[in-house]
Formats: C-alpha cells, structure tokens, sequence
C-alpha cells in the first residue's frame, strides 16, 4: 500500500502556499554564506507603511514544501499585512532559489537533492538566526516579529526560544506536543476504505519507527535527518522556554494537523507568555466550509493582537 500521499499532506505543512509564478516585485533578493560554502538566500520587502524614525522587520516562515518562498504571493501580499509598517523578510530553506518553478505537485521531479538532504529544523533556525543577525548589524531595527504557519510555526517556536532578540511571535497550525500524533491524526483522516487505511497505517507505522530512530528514511521530499528531528522534538519543552509574547493560533478543521493535540499541548505549557487562539470554523490552509478564504481576516486579527502588545508595551 502506497501511503505516501497521505503524508504528503501532513508532511509537506505548506499552508503557505504557492500562489504565483514570478518573484515578487517588491522583494529585493540577498545572499549570505554559510559555514559549509552553500549560500542561504533570502528577501526583504519594504514597508508598506513606515513610521517615521521606528524600523521595525517582520520574518515570516514558510512551511515545509519544495517551493521557493520568493513565489509566495501569500507571504507578501497577505501576511505581510500582519505588521503593515514593518519590512518584511523570508528566507529560502537549503538550496531552493527563485529559479525553481513554482509547483503545486508535493512529490515533484525537480525538487533539488541537496534540499532533500540538508532541510531540516535545526538547519532552518541557525539559517534564520545568522540571517537576522546580518540584518541588525546594518539596520538597528526597533522591533523584530516572526511568524509562521505549519512548520515554519514549529521553526518560529525554535527561533523565539532559542534566541533573545525577538519582541513577539505568531504561530499557526503548527500541530500537538509530538509530530508523529499529527502525522498518524492526518492518515486516520484519509476518506478511503477501510482495508486501505489499516494497511495504510501499518505501513507507517512501520516508517515513523525507523525514522525516529533515525534510519535512512525520506518520504514527502524529506530526508532522514529531518524525519528524525520534527519526530523527536518536543514542542511543549520548546514552548516552555519561550520569554515573549507568543500567540499560537490553530484552526478547528485542520486535517493534517490535530486541534486537541495543539489545544492540549498549550494546557502543558503553562507558560504566560504564550497566548492561544482558536477558529473553529476554519481549516488549514483557514479556508471556510464554503470554500473561501479567511486569511485576511485571521491576518486582521493578527495585527490587531500585534498592535495592542506595543500600546501595552512602555
């Protein structure tokens, strides 16, 4: 039994989408050196509506399909809405540049080798974490928020714990306390016989133990170090470290991620700093039953949430 594509669409954790074929024009493209001799490529978009005197920047975190985030419409025209008189910043996981086409297939041909095989959670942080560093060592910025859905909710969680710098986080979607409850979650969500699903989950069953022991695995375009990482991390221990504002947000008919388990994983945290708000209407991707979008009002709201943190904040 195939069961690939059922991860492909938990795995995968893309609510970011691609929502067009060219670079936004905005977006000026940059490039820093990483230790290995690769280069890790990224973007900042300017303000929509600066404030005189006041630099602020707003990173916004992908999900973890091969796509560049260059091609992300989503990224620049609608999240970036979150922080309007901020600049804007996204940075390219391993090896992906504006050069790949956008392509809706999860399991596409041309997804390069190299981010197979170096993407990974860890690897993601430090790219951001050096990324900001060269940013504030040329621009002082006032105020530095991230935010992120899917997994780039999970690399936000990483990053806001990990460093001191940030001022405030948005997560979305982003799943349980374990990976492997939301990836098992998504296959018992699958509409397929019944016979089916039991081999389906036997199968990965199977995957998820050999790829948390860190076995060579890859499946869904990923590779075995990053199976290992998202299935061995624990977000309620990453959550716990977290000493800013974090709003975790998670919707009510998400599929490929599971709402109990992230309403729960905040119960355990117990931590003051992280704020939680759910849409029980809305989906992954926080489309309606009726088929439309309510990103841009989840986006409102986010910035309403950010807004009232700075008047709060002395």
């Amino acid at each position: 039994m195939d069961y690939s594509i059922s991860l492909a669409r938990l795995a995968g954790l893309a609510v970011l989408g691609a929502l067009g074929s060219q670079a936004h024009a905005q977006a000026r493209p940059y490039e820093l050196a990483r230790a290995d001799g690769s280069t890790i490529h990224y973007y900042v978009q300017p303000a929509v509506t600066p404030q005189e005197g006041v630099q602020e920047l707003l990173l916004i975190v992908q999900g973890s399909d091969c796509n560049s985030v260059a091609h992300k419409k989503v990224v620049w025209e609608t999240l970036a809405k979150a922080r309007p008189q901020a600049q804007v910043l996204a940075v390219e996981k391993y090896a992906l540049t504006a050069a790949l086409p956008d392509s809706e297939d999860p399991e596409r041909s041309d997804c390069p080798t190299d981010y197979i095989q170096r993407d990974q959670p860890q690897q993601r942080v430090a790219d951001l974490d050096a990324v900001l560093k060269q940013l504030q060592s040329q621009t002082r910025y006032d105020k530095l928020f991230a935010l992120g859905g899917s997994e780039g909710a999970v690399i936000v969680h990483l990053l806001a714990a990990r460093t001191s710098y940030l001022d405030a986080a948005v997560s979305f979607n982003g799943g349980g306390r374990w990976f492997q409850d939301d990836v098992l979650y998504s296959a018992l969500a699958q509409e397929m016989p019944v016979a089916d699903k039991l081999a389906m989950l036997e199968g990965l069953g199977a995957f998820l133990k050999q790829a948390k022991a860190g076995l060579d695995t890859e499946m869904s375009q990923h590779g075995r170090e990053w199976w290992q990482q998202m299935l061995n991390l624990d977000q309620v221990e990453v959550l716990r470290r977290i000493a800013i504002p974090t709003l975790v947000i998670q919707s009510g008919r998400d599929t490929s991620v599971s709402p109990q388990a992230a309403a729960q994983m905040v119960v355990q945290v117990d931590n003051p700093h992280v704020v939680w708000r759910s849409y029980p209407d809305l989906d992954h991707v926080m489309t309606q039953a009726d088929g439309s979008s309510a990103m841009p009002q989840v986006v409102g709201d986010i910035a309403l949430w950010l807004n009232q943190l700075q008047a709060d904040t002395p």
